[in-house]
């Protein structure tokens, strides 16, 4: 709940924070923020990372396929966690 709010007060790099703890805990519950997140594709950019990072505790088809797609972003760093998130599902798959 606390991702959603800060999210939609504008306080976007604050939930983005968030967002891997809670998939570390809660995965059902992580994906379902990343769901409604992934819907701002004027933020996604901006949440690419944590949502990279996030997506490494998340073991489903859709959380290959999400990171997958974040490979389009040219910033390094995303690719740098997309990479490190699909290594650690790879052992789990």
């Amino acid at each position: 709940m606390a991702i959603i709010t800060t999210h939609k007060n504008g306080r976007i790099y604050p939930a983005a924070q968030l967002l891997p703890v809670l998939s570390l805990y809660n995965p059902s519950k992580g994906w379902g923020v990343i769901s409604d997140l992934i819907t701002d594709k004027d933020l996604m950019p901006d949440l690419a990372v944590n949502i990279a990072e996030s997506l490494k505790f998340i073991k489903t088809r859709e959380s290959l396929d999400l990171l997958r797609s974040l490979m389009q972003f040219s910033r390094s760093e995303v690719a740098d966690e997309v990479q490190n998130s699909l290594s650690v599902l790879a052992d789990r798959f």
